[in-house]
């Protein structure tokens, strides 16, 4: 019957890129996971930027108030403060403009590999299918062309093997190109995930160390800017107006 001359493909051997797409799927997912927390970090200094803006404006607004009182170091020192608030909304803003570029970028980038690199396996796992396929379809006609040959020369079983010949033949060729095209791919794709672990780590690095350098930066930024407003507030007397000095 059509059941017994045509059994089922045998299923593919052990995969030895099994690993290597359960690591992928697991450094996709937690890049995704580490770009929601960046993008969070920077949505969060995007506001803030945008909060000690206003935050300026209003120590600005008290210190004009207070000018009109009393031209003196308290209003003086209120706008200083205001106007510094100010200045730092802008260093907000930039930190998280270069933080998106230093460090999602990055993320973006090798979560864009890690799905490329699973297609390849995806390709080559077809690719495997078809050979082993190839071998099967092979097999089956030399199982058939043994048989043939069993039987009494001459007649149809004679024939029958004239014609199957072309056809091992064929299947043969077919088996070998398979064969030949997984060995091809799979050697690129060894070097090039070799490849891919290599560059990871160097970007890797440089994407730490810029993210580090940003936030060290980042913090004497702030330092600077809030220290140079002290001469002012320590200028402010305690205990009298200064109207009255």
């Amino acid at each position: 019957s059509a059941e017994e001359t045509a059994p089922a493909v045998p299923a593919p051997a052990v995969d030895e890129w099994a690993d290597t797409k359960q690591y992928m799927d697991h450094l996709e997912r937690s890049l995704v996971l580490l770009k929601d927390r960046v993008d969070l970090l920077v949505r969060r200094r995007r506001e803030t930027s945008s909060s000690l803006q206003e935050f300026g404006k209003s120590f600005v607004k008290i210190g004009e108030i207070e000018r009109g009182y009393e031209e003196g170091p308290l209003a003086k020192a209120l706008t200083d403060v205001g106007n510094h608030a100010e200045h730092l909304s802008i260093v907000y803003q930039e930190q998280a403009d270069n933080e998106t570029i230093q460090v999602v970028e990055t993320i973006n980038y090798y979560a864009g590999l890690t799905n490329s690199v699973r297609d390849v396996i995806r390709r080559i796992h077809k690719l495997i299918l078809t050979k082993e396929t190839e071998e099967h379809a092979v097999s089956q006609l030399l199982e058939k062309q043994a048989k043939l040959r069993l039987q009494p020369p001459g007649g149809k079983a004679e024939e029958a093997l004239r014609k199957l010949e072309p056809e091992i033949a064929n299947a043969n060729q077919r088996k070998e190109d398979a064969t030949k095209e997984l060995s091809s791919v799979q050697e690129v794709f060894r070097q090039e995930v070799r490849r891919f672990h290599q560059e990871k780590q160097t970007d890797i690095k440089q994407m730490l160390k810029s993210f580090v350098d940003l936030q060290t930066e980042y913090s004497n930024k702030m330092k600077t800017s809030w220290e140079s407003v002290v001469p002012s507030i320590s200028a402010i007397p305690t205990g009298v107006s200064s109207s009255s000095q």
